[in-house]
């Protein structure tokens, strides 16, 4: 029996067809249906609910443990009810989905993907409304960029399946007073510092600078320059130049800046000393994972909830609300405030870089790592490593590209049916797509013993700065255990599908009303990087990165190591379980490492440079420099154009593409401020209609 990443599922029965079908109910409004008929006495209904409001999250707990105790059908009755009572609610959604988790008949049950049954936290209101020329207004990009260059990020900040993946993660992994899992903490603080790796690249791609930290001591008491418009019903606008509010309420619960300003004071003092006071007064450890539980602020085991606070959930919930602190206008919460829109707005990434600065001061406080952690897999050696491109037919690629060791991204269109209530189709024009591939490995076993290889492989943009300042632009790809016999040469073929970060194949309502409980090898799972997100869109020139992969112990570092790598383990874990891999969730870039002193030829000693310490003393690793290419529109078109002619000559002759590098600032992470990045777009305007032609 297969264990997923998110879940450990046991074997689909035909009983389970059946109930998945019924579960449906849950989640799509039927207007003839039963309304709610008070049969749930502790149910009280939440018209401004949110994720990140405690007291919320505490209510909902308690009546999905309520619902869970009831027998399944009544359960599922109850939860019917109130989608036809409530059809457009966000809240009833969530009840639904944290009952179905809690009840024993239906944890492993099959649930639709949150972007169809409440399509209003992830669509833009015109495209659900097939209002095409407002969708084009908003879209005016080059008009956009002169005024907010944040915009142009806005096909990656606003992908379904992004949203859907953080919201997940927050659902599966709540601060309310549920059971804590295991390193659950520490994955709060992977998670999130792998989001903002990837939206750096993605940056660095556009020539922007990375993400500045928003917080106390980091612009907290000045004006947010730029805003955002989440343009999703229910939520409001915020214009650039507001400020951080003193306090904000969402209706009850009051918040307060201050509090945040001497809780910083408190958690960073802690992480100084080495040590974090309890709440009955005693020194504790600091550690990643108490760090993670005291910063998402669980509600039952934070260190000390009274002197650490709830600074991230605050956080999001006082720029939310930035607009209407007091609620006298009655202005819609802002995107921060719920899970599945936060990460839409770009102040979420200098909010969240904020929240990283703990984790890094305690990260730095650690021992770095040396040759013996890296070199831990004795005899074993990668000969070779290497990317192919799987279906070069996936869009019609120019001819003269090679295929190895360079990868390819475009944007495409993607139809989905959503339930608004109603069931309608929705094409969304903006999502980007990446051409197949595998990573192909030459491993050679030279023990005399049979050995288990975990293979964690990591994708950094290239750049001359030092190893500790790039490794947080470490963007893992892909991890998996190989079992490798005695003097074995053999050659592993990894396709991208397999990764262990991205969610396995959705189940989408039309496949549970078909009767499937799964789509391919992998069982369903809502939590998990979209695949169409695994690699940086790169850039119409080709950018330059590097891929390191690198072979450990499994049988050392495996917390069961019978088992494989199965799922979105890397950002989701394993519910119901421990976290599989008894190394820190980054390793090995989550620290700096010192290769110490080597001598060359002529016996002059020196300290090497990183790749050629990975050549020279660890075996078990290797590099490749792979060029990710985004072909744009017009690029694949002019290629069409050429193929249909049969000539080659006319094509080069009259292909209007031409980009030049100077039309990018270096993607070699060069800092600079926010007026930067607004004149690097205006003198690039020319090239980047090709982005988003």
């Amino acid at each position: 029996m297969s264990k997923c990443g998110c879940f450990t599922p046991r074997l689909p029965s035909p009983e389970d067809k059946n109930l998945n079908i019924k579960i449906l109910g849950a989640f799509l409004a039927d207007p003839n249906g039963g309304k709610y008929d008070d049969s749930l006495p502790t149910f009280e209904y939440i018209p401004r609910f949110s994720h990140f409001d405690p007291t919320h999250m505490k209510k909902v707990r308690r009546i999905a443990v309520d619902l869970s105790k009831k027998p399944c059908k009544e359960m599922i009755r109850v939860l019917s009810c109130l989608k036809n009572t409530y059809p457009s609610s966000v809240y009833i959604d969530h009840l639904a989905r944290v009952a179905l988790h809690k009840h024993p008949d239906t944890k492993f049950m099959s649930v639709p993907p949150p972007y169809q049954t409440v399509p209003s936290l992830f669509f833009d209101r015109d495209l659900r409304h097939g209002r095409l020329e407002e969708i084009l207004t908003h879209h005016d990009t080059l008009r956009v960029a002169k005024l907010d260059p944040e915009q142009l990020l806005a096909w990656w900040r606003e992908d379904p399946g992004f949203s859907s993946h953080h919201g997940n993660w927050h659902l599966y992994y709540p601060f309310d007073e549920s059971p804590v899992f295991e390193r659950q903490g520490e994955l709060f603080a992977y998670m999130h510092v792998q989001m903002l790796a990837r939206f750096d690249f993605e940056r660095l791609a556009l020539g922007f600078s990375r993400v500045e930290p928003f917080g106390p001591s980091f612009g907290w008491d000045k004006p947010m320059k730029y805003g955002y418009n989440p343009r999703l019903v229910g939520f409001s606008a915020r214009a650039g130049g507001m400020m951080i509010p003193h306090s904000a309420s969402n209706g009850g619960r009051r918040v307060f800046s201050l509090d945040i300003v001497r809780q910083t004071h408190e958690l960073l003092n802690g992480i100084d000393k080495g040590f974090l006071i309890n709440s009955q007064g005693r020194r504790v450890p600091v550690t990643m994972n108490a760090l993670g539980l005291c910063l998402e602020a669980n509600l039952t085991h934070s260190t000390n909830h009274q002197l650490y606070g709830d600074i991230h959930n605050n956080g999001h919930v006082l720029i939310a609300f930035c607009g209407d602190p007091d609620g006298v206008w009655d202005i819609d919460k802002g995107a921060m405030m719920e899970s599945f829109t936060a990460a839409r707005d770009p102040v979420f990434y200098r909010w969240h870089k904020f929240i990283d600065i703990f984790f890094e001061n305690h990260r730095r406080s650690l021992r770095q790592y040396t040759v013996n952690d890296w070199d831990a897999l004795k005899n074993v050696e990668i000969k070779s490593f290497k990317t192919i491109i799987d279906d070069k037919d996936a869009v019609n690629l120019p001819a003269h590209l090679d295929l190895t060791n360079n990868l390819f991204n475009y944007m495409g269109k993607e139809t989905i049916t959503i339930y608004d209530p109603e069931p309608k189709e929705i094409t969304d024009q903006g999502i980007k797509k990446s051409i197949p591939f595998s990573f192909k490995l030459n491993v050679r076993n030279n023990g005399r013993k049979d050995a288990k290889a975990v293979f964690r492989v990591f994708m950094v943009p290239y750049t001359k700065e030092p190893h500790e300042v790039w490794r947080l632009l470490a963007v893992e790809l892909d991890r998996f255990v190989v079992p490798l016999k005695a003097g074995e040469d053999r050659e592993i073929v990894r396709s991208d599908k397999d990764s262990s970060v991205i969610l396995p194949p959705e189940l989408t309502v039309g496949h549970i009303m078909q009767g499937k409980t799964s789509i391919g090898s992998k069982p369903p799972c809502g939590c998990g990087w979209p695949r169409n997100l695994l690699i940086p869109r790169g850039q119409p020139t080709g950018m330059k990165t590097k891929i390191y992969v690198l072979a450990s112990n499994w049988a050392e570092d495996g917390v069961n190591p019978e088992e494989g790598l199965i799922g979105s383990i890397a950002y989701c874990g394993k519910l119901g379980g421990p976290y599989p891999d008894k190394r820190p969730m980054g390793f090995p870039f989550d620290r700096n490492t010192t290769w110490g002193e080597t001598k060359d030829k002529s016996g002059r000693v020196y300290m090497p440079e990183f790749d050629e310490a990975i050549i020279d003393k660890v075996p078990n690793a290797a590099m490749a420099e792979v060029t990710v290419t985004y072909l744009t529109k017009h690029m694949i078109e002019a290629e069409e154009a050429a193929e249909k002619v049969k000539n080659k000559e006319f094509f080069q002759k009259s292909t209007p593409v031409h980009f030049s590098k100077d039309n990018f600032s270096n993607s070699e992470g060069s800092s600079s401020d926010s007026d930067d990045d607004t004149g690097k777009i205006r003198r690039s305007l020319s090239s980047l209609k090709f982005f988003y032609g």
